[in-house]
């Protein structure tokens, strides 16, 4: 069934070039005076300077990264248009005009004209009387005289700033479109999406409409347009946030009876965004829902504090501004929660906060300054090589993390996308034929474990040689410590309840005995231990082993920011903009009651049941409630939860980071610094144990000078891990005398109290009962996910429910998009791509004569298919040929500086001198790097890698060995199957001629089909059904010949019959060199068969017969080579 509504596709037939006169009804639209259609393309109205802040949109070599300079990627906001709308001209239907069933829904009722889906009245009836929406030129959406190539670097960098891949599927995008679209079209797919993309990101205060999108498409795409429009709106990249949506009234055959309700539980970032985006879907598919006779869901926001926001807390200040701060009349608060924005580079609340809401913002200068306990700042030195070790810690306990297996992409052409262009290629077979072939099944849905239990490391360890590592980074070795001592973290891994706290402590104790470590070094190391535990809101040995860093490589680009008036802001832009939402506050939920068996069952009705009696019947409900409230168990479920949803509540972490705020007259710190450490000491000031750290480290470690987004002299000081736990039950008098005391050791003995403080307790709060998400010790590697999943009719979401970016308010957001679409889904079906997606191409008539079938083509298809057939024949006797097996590196130098990359290039990075703008090191300076290591490397440990080289040559030659035994079998057997194989269809009378020299043909014949086959076969593709039944009669006739000639006649009847390649023939003149007699005597010898297909080496890498094909360079090894002369070469 078609994607498209009906007057969208009412000018499929007509060239892309022309553009037919808008119907006479055209003068009914509302505002004809002041715009014509034809003139106004919907480009005309997207490029305008209205785009969001971001990389600047420069033309892209097709070589470049795609990434951008992250420094200028928070300029500040630039005026937003005030242009009302993207889409072309609304139309003005007049009542009179409509029959007397048909009203006009009101203007949130719809987007478009016509629902996609049938109703009960036809379109043509109203035909004559409702004007026709005027007909979508191609590729009307991209502005004119843009060039290409800058043209495809503003979709690239839309995409990126949209969070999906410029360059490949969304593992989501290819579960929709496997059964339709072949690998060239991805390449025209990718353009198209990320052209809609660059529509939402030039002006994100718009919806872009579904006629914008299309008019990015070419004719023949319009249906893939308008599919992949609605993936984008329904899954949150596109038009989600304060948004404005283009209103045009809708065609309502009957008055409607229903409306379901939809009650989300919870105002903060995560029930907003979804309230918000559930609102705009009912708008963008309010056709659905007239369809179905219903107005649009009503959305109601139940919040149990007075405020929104949640967890995003900010609190209004006592005291007002200086007038001269250039802050007076402003609201100064003080985030007592959430305050910092990680990057806006592919972070949707991008768009929030700058795109749509306008807000202002101040970007955290980096540079920070650690003081002793003592007040005198931390030693630079032995701070770089704390951090270091710190690091080199953290990666080797990163060894034993969960192997979590990603779902696979699809990519298009990267160069093409690079250029602008699209594949002129249609492709054979779709993306689920591919994976057909090759036994792949259907793509992972999510992501997968791929080992299960904690793998074993040992001294191993992708991270190099300890001793070797510290010494680089620039410790000093303990006496007696040989370079080849190490770190082995197997014993504290597999230990009984082991977690990320207990290996890591291990892994430094175990450091201690191998460097010269001073208490300076254990107070910068641990300074280091309470920032990892701020990020995770605990202490170290609340962390998992194999998930504590489940998050890693999701981060945003760009500087990190703090919004000016407060974080709060955004949350009541989500409640107020573009209409306020319904939210009904001081309503804390007692009781869910929902229905798990929603699908099966039509119309369930469930309910809240608030504190106060009050009751909410729900046709959908949308639980944002916090973790750790979750857990406390003071909502009740019923029924209740099961309990593979209940044992992941117990699992993942939760825990608690509180802030001390102070505010001042006069700010007495380093006004150019944004952040600021102090070290603090341990119980036994003395003392190299880390268990002694734990309890201080946390206690006011980090600062943040917030003058600049507070609105007064401000400072705010963390209390992480242990330290958190302990604010909920100390004074706040005692807390500002330690904070004092502090800070007069830094800055001098003027240091006044402060006017101002404020407390948070986080732990305290029974709304929240912590701060968010940490991976508990026992957490399972897809808790984050089961708690995802939704129960029937009631929907999850929150910071919790984000395995990508938990602990996190952007992560809070996504996760109601996610919560939003799951609702959308269930009200009126989930998204699915209707079977004509891709129109066959029209024929022209020159691509007819083209094709046009002579004599010559006969023949050629003849022999093309004669060895189609025999390739696959003996594919499916034989099965792939062995390969050759992966050559070692070519010298015990190469093994050296493959383990020690990031060593090499670390020294490269020291040796810059300082201020240097990072950019990539060269090669050279890389190589030069590498052998200066190994003429310093120390006997001992050189003798370990040429170990390790002579032992790999062994196994190489062994298994090349194995190798060429195998192939002389093979070799033989292939020669057997040609011959039977020509003997058998050479018994057809008509194809005798034809065929009495095609085995024999020159080498370059039979490699250039049998190669296309194999390409063919080891690219997953299935052969054709007509060549299958040729492999199936021929294998029947190695069982009984006589009785298998007969079918294999009428099968190459089928064959002669069927279209091929075009192909050039290179070898229609060559005589046959070695042909096969119809008795089947051989007539060559097996490395003459054996060359027959030799050109497959070059062209594909993989064989079906003969020699195994070999792509890169072969390496020889000679007994009595030396392996010094080896590395000097290397060196040099």
């Amino acid at each position: 069934m078609s994607n498209l509504p009906d007057d969208l596709m009412a000018d499929a037939a007509h060239d892309e070039e022309q553009v037919k006169d808008v119907d006479d009804n055209s003068s009914d639209l509302s505002i004809i005076d002041q715009f014509d259609i034809d003139a106004v393309e919907p480009a005309a109205l997207h490029d305008q300077n209205t785009s969001i802040p971001g990389p600047e949109l420069q033309v892209r070599s097709p070589v470049s990264s795609s990434r951008h300079d992250t420094e200028e990627r928070s300029d500040v906001l630039s005026m937003v248009s005030s242009l009302g709308s993207k889409e072309t001209t609304p139309i003005d239907i007049e009542k009179s005009t409509l029959p007397s069933k048909v009203k006009t829904a009101s203007s949130h009722l719809a987007t478009f004209q016509t629902p996609r889906s049938s109703r009960a009245t036809s379109k043509s009836d109203f035909s004559s009387k409702v004007p026709q929406t005027p007909r979508i030129r191609p590729k009307s959406s991209i502005p004119p005289g843009i060039q290409p190539q800058e043209y495809a670097s503003q979709c690239i960098t839309a995409a990126e700033m949209c969070r999906l891949s410029p360059y490949a599927l969304h593992p989501d995008e290819h579960r929709l479109l496997r059964r339709y679209i072949t690998r060239p079209q991805v390449t025209t797919y990718l353009n198209l999406r990320n052209s809609i993309l660059r529509l939402w990101v030039q002006n994100p205060q718009v919806a872009v409409t579904r006629r914008e999108a299309i008019g990015c498409a070419s004719q023949r795409w319009f249906e893939a347009a308008s599919l992949c429009y609605d993936w984008l709106v329904r899954n949150g990249y596109i038009n989600f946030g304060c948004v404005s949506y283009p209103k045009e009234p809708s065609l309502i055959i009957e008055p409607p009876t229903k409306q379901r309700t939809i009650v989300v539980i919870g105002a903060g970032v995560s029930g907003l965004g979804c309230a918000r985006q559930l609102d705009g879907l009912f708008q963008q598919y309010s056709h659905d829902f007239v369809a179905l006779n219903e107005l649009p869901p009503r959305v109601i926001v139940v919040e149990a504090r007075n405020r929104v926001g949640g967890r995003v807390y900010s609190k209004a200040f006592n005291a007002t501004p200086d007038p001269k701060s250039g802050f007076a009349g402003a609201r100064c608060t003080a985030e007592m929660g959430g305050m910092i924005i990680t990057g806006f580079y592919g972070n949707p609340l991008n768009f929030l906060v700058r795109g749509q809401l306008g807000l202002a913002y101040h970007a955290l200068r980096p540079e920070t300054t650690l003081y002793d306990s003592n007040g005198l700042p931390a030693d630079l030195e032995s701070d770089q090589v704390v951090e270091h070790l710190f690091n080199d810690s953290l990666d080797r306990v990163s060894e034993y993390k969960f192997d979590i297996k990603l779902p696979p992409l699809v990519f298009g052409n990267m160069p093409l996308i690079n250029e602008g262009r699209d594949s002129n290629s249609e492709g054979t077979w779709t993306l689920k034929q591919m994976d057909d072939a090759a036994n792949l099944g259907a793509p992972a849905a999510q992501r997968q474990l791929a080992s299960r239990g904690i793998r074993s490391v040992g001294e191993q360890s992708k991270y190099g040689r300890a001793a070797l590592k510290a010494r680089e980074m620039g410790w000093k070795l303990k006496p007696g410590v040989s370079s080849t001592e190490t770190v082995n973290l197997d014993q504290a891994a597999h230990a009984d309840k082991a977690c990320m706290g207990s290996v890591f402590e291990n892994a430094i104790n175990q450091y201690t005995n191998i460097v010269e470590m001073k208490p300076l070094h254990l107070r910068l190391l641990n300074w280091h231990v309470a920032n990892l535990e701020y990020s995770n809101a605990t202490d170290l040995h609340n962390l998992s082993l194999g998930g504590w860093d489940i998050d890693a490589g999701n981060e945003w680009e760009g500087k990190h920011t703090m919004v000016i008036g407060g974080y709060q802001s955004m949350a009541r832009g989500l409640l107020m903009c573009p209409q306020p939402l319904e939210c009904r506050f001081l309503s804390p939920v007692q009781k869910i009651v929902y229905s798990p068996d929603f699908d099966k069952t039509a119309d369930s009705k469930s309910k809240i049941i608030c504190e106060d009696g009050t009751q909410i019947e729900a046709d959908h409900i949308v639980c944002s409630i916090p973790l750790g409230v979750l857990k406390s168990g003071n909502v009740q479920f019923d029924p209740p939860i099961p309990e593979w949803k209940a044992g992941a509540i117990k699992r993942v972490g939760y825990g608690v980071l509180n802030k001390l705020i102070l505010t001042y007259q006069d700010p007495f710190w380093e006004p150019d610094r944004d952040i600021f450490g102090i070290l603090r000491d341990p119980s036994n000031l003395e003392s190299l144990q880390q268990k002694d750290y734990a309890e201080s480290r946390g206690r006011l470690f980090q600062w943040f000078n917030v003058s600049q987004s507070s609105g007064l002299p401000c400072l705010v000081a963390l209390m992480a891990g242990k330290a958190g736990y302990a604010t909920e039950k100390e004074d706040d008098k005692a807390l500002v005398e330690e904070a004092t005391t502090l800070l007069r050791k830094v800055f001098g003995e003027d240091v006044p109290y402060p006017k101002e403080v404020m407390v948070t307790r986080w732990a305290s709060d029974k709304y929240s009962f912590g701060s968010y998400s940490s991976s508990g010790p026992d957490m399972q590697w897809n808790d984050y996910d089961t708690l995802a999943k939704p129960l029937g009719n009631l929907v999850f979401a929150g910071e919790h429910t984000i395995g990508t970016h938990p602990a996190t308010v952007h992560g809070a957001y996504m996760s109601g998009l996610r919560a939003a679409s799951e609702v959308l889904d269930s009200i009126i079906g989930p998204l699915r791509a209707p079977e004509a997606l891709f129109p066959a191409k029209e024929a022209t008539p020159s691509s007819l004569k083209r094709k046009s079938p002579s004599s010559h083509d006969a023949v050629k298809k003849q022999r093309q298919e004669h060895e189609k057939n025999f390739a696959e024949y003996v594919l499916s006797m034989l099965g792939p040929a062995p390969i050759y097996p992966d050559a070692p590196p070519p010298n015990a130098y190469s093994f050296f500086r493959r383990d020690n990359a990031m060593l090499i290039r670390q020294r490269c990075l020291a040796k810059r001198r300082a201020g240097t703008k990072a950019s990539k090191i060269p090669s050279k300076d890389m190589s030069q790097m590498a052998s200066r290591m190994w003429r310093e490397l120390a006997p001992d440990e050189r003798m370990t890698y040429e170990q390790r080289f002579r032992a790999a040559v062994v196994e190489y030659k062994s298994r090349l060995g194995d190798l060429l035994e195998k192939m002389r079998e093979r070799e033989e057997k292939v020669a057997e199957l040609r011959n039977m194989f020509d003997e058998l269809t050479a018994s057809k009378s008509t194809q005798r001629e034809g065929l009495a020299g095609i085995s024999s043909s020159s080498s370059s014949s039979s490699s250039s089909s049998i190669s296309s086959s194999i390409r063919n076969s080891s690219s997953g593709t299935p052969l054709p059904t007509q060549n299958v039944a040729v492999v199936a009669a021929v294998a029947q006739a190695m069982a009984s010949p006589i009785t298998a000639t007969a079918a294999i006649t009428n099968t190459t009847d089928a064959t002669d019959t069927t279209a091929t390649t075009d192909t050039t023939d290179t070898t229609a003149t060559t005589a046959p060199t070695a042909a096969m007699s119809p008795s089947g005597q051989q007539n060559t010898t097996v490395m003459d068969t054996a060359m027959s297909i030799a050109m497959m080496e070059e062209e594909t890498g993989i064989r079906i017969s003969g020699l195994p094909a070999r792509k890169m360079k072969r390496v020889s090894y000679a007994e009595d080579q030396s392996s010094d002369v080896e590395n000097e070469g290397a060196m040099k």
